[in-house]
C-alpha cells in the first residue's frame, strides 16, 4: 500500500476534528430554530409575502406602498 493512499494518525484527527465542528454547529443551529418556534418566531417570508402588508388599495393608481411599511 503506498503512503499517499492511506490516512495517517493526524489527518484523521483533522477529519475527526472537522466532522464534530460540523455536527456541533448544526446542533446548535437546530437548538436555536427549536427555541424561536416555540417562542412563537415566523419566517420573514411567512410575514411579508403578504400583499396587505406591503400594498393598499389606491382609487387613482391601483396599488400604492402602505405607509410605513
Amino acid at each position: 500500500m503506498s503512503g499517499a493512499s492511506r490516512l495517517t494518525r493526524g489527518s484523521m484527527q483533522v477529519v475527526f476534528k472537522l466532522v464534530l465542528m460540523s455536527v456541533s454547529i448544526f446542533l446548535v443551529l437546530g437548538v436555536f430554530e427549536l427555541g424561536f418556534r416555540l417562542a412563537g418566531f415566523q419566517a420573514i417570508y411567512e410575514i411579508y409575502s403578504k400583499d396587505y402588508a406591503l400594498w393598499k388599495a389606491d382609487p387613482e393608481l391601483g396599488w400604492s406602498h402602505q405607509p410605513s411599511s
